[in-house]
């Protein structure tokens, strides 16, 4: 009942910003499509724009039988040109968000800058929400320089987004050589451990944070912007050695390997096991422990999966600590019928995992990626059996 009032609210005040003119002065006037016709229009201050990485073109390789699974709703390329990743100076920059949908950064006269502004569902800046809003609050002033990672709703307390779409951001600051000129890191919040622990150990100090969720418009002396990280399903090979690099080194030494791991999402509200129980018992048999990530630090999650040789999970955030994972490790993702995507079948792709999966009967039907989300799974506990015996058999023949 609670969780349903919240939703109503939500509704009710993204209808309000549309109806009711406030401060209309801070609605952008227009856009510039990309960040170059953007540093061609701010001639007299010569804003700098460093190039981190080239573009490339990433591969999902899947089998064809996984693609036979994906539902129609889930369309995604196989291939995917990623354009280059940089860091653009936006003097007197602004920042917007509405925490759900979109990040604008806008310009001293008032533009939207594509590229660098986030419009999750539709494509070109000329299409941001923040065109459909006529209600603004005035803008937080910060002075000096400030850094943002915002990435709209899934940055506050999604463990994947926060550490594939948010924190790579900031190896591109620190190949840029701007990071020690940043005052302020604009993040999407500090509400859970995990964002807390990576922040330090990325040497972020606590008083240079300011909370995107608090402070959803911010204007600062000078905003430094960073291109996305992911185009779709794709990751970009640079944000997984970045994780490693970073996390890799601070990964405890007090934490025991467990080699052969079952990844339990009892603590969430979708995505669960109806028969976990019986399929714990059925992985006991191999040698398997249950795990539950969120008694560990990112540290501790690092080093388990580093050592891990097996792994057993349904899809989840947790799987993004397949980044962690030694080459020629296994993963089994367990997938509900109607909710089969290829985000960590890629992930293991760039990161020399053997990758399986199994599609598990699901205790409704889905029509859209929202309803997708929030299936739970029944597992055909005979072929997971067959599955992990062989991966098994072949695990110790290798050491052997």
């Amino acid at each position: 009942m609670w969780y349903l009032a919240k939703r109503i609210v939500a509704k009710l005040k993204s209808l309000l910003v549309k109806i009711i003119p406030y401060n209309r002065i801070y609605k952008p006037k227009g856009v510039y499509p990309t960040v170059k016709a953007y540093l061609v229009a701010d001639k007299e201050r010569h804003p700098e724009y460093l190039e981190i990485y080239p573009g490339c073109v990433s591969s999902l390789h899947i089998a064809e039988d996984f693609c036979e699974n994906s539902p129609s709703y889930l369309n995604y390329e196989s291939k995917e040109s990623i354009p280059p990743s940089f860091v653009v100076e936006v003097p007197n920059g602004r920042l917007h968000t509405n925490r759900i949908t979109n990040v604008a950064v806008i310009s001293d006269d008032n533009k939207v800058i594509g590229e660098v502004s986030l419009q999750l569902g539709r494509s070109g800046p000329e299409n941001n929400y923040i065109f459909e809003r006529n209600y603004f609050t005035k803008p937080k002033k910060l002075r000096g320089v400030a850094f943002h990672i915002l990435i709209g709703g899934s940055g506050d307390h999604n463990y994947f987004h926060w550490m594939f779409d948010a924190l790579p951001r900031l190896d591109l600051l620190q190949k840029s050589g701007w990071f020690d000129r940043v005052d302020w890191f604009i993040v999407p919040s500090v509400k859970h451990d995990f964002q807390k622990e990576t922040l330090r150990l990325l040497g972020i100090e606590d008083r240079k944070i300011v909370e995107g969720h608090l402070h959803t418009h911010i204007q600062t002396d000078l905003l430094l912007a960073s291109s996305y990280v992911r185009f779709p399903e794709h990751i970009p090979q640079w944000a997984c050695n970045f994780l490693r690099k970073t996390f890799l080194p601070a990964a405890s030494e007090e934490v025991g390997e467990i080699p052969f791991m079952y990844i339990s999402r009892t603590d969430a509200n979708s995505r669960n096991i109806l028969n976990e129980l019986e399929l714990i018992q059925t992985l006991k048999e191999f040698g398997f422990k249950e795990v539950q990530l969120r008694e560990y630090s990112v540290a501790e999650q690092a080093r388990l999966f580093a050592g891990a040789k097996v792994i057993v999970a349904p899809h989840g955030a947790g799987l993004a600590n397949l980044v962690f994972c030694s080459k020629g490790a296994t993963v089994v993702e367990l997938f509900p019928e109607g909710y089969v995507l290829p985000l960590y079948y890629d992930l293991a792709s760039k990161v020399g995992l053997k990758y399986t999966h199994i599609v598990c009967e699901a205790d409704a039907k889905a029509n859209s990626v929202k309803q997708g989300m929030k299936l739970n799974l029944l597992v055909d506990l005979k072929r997971l059996k067959k599955k992990v015996e062989g991966i098994m058999e072949t695990y110790t023949a290798s050491i052997n």
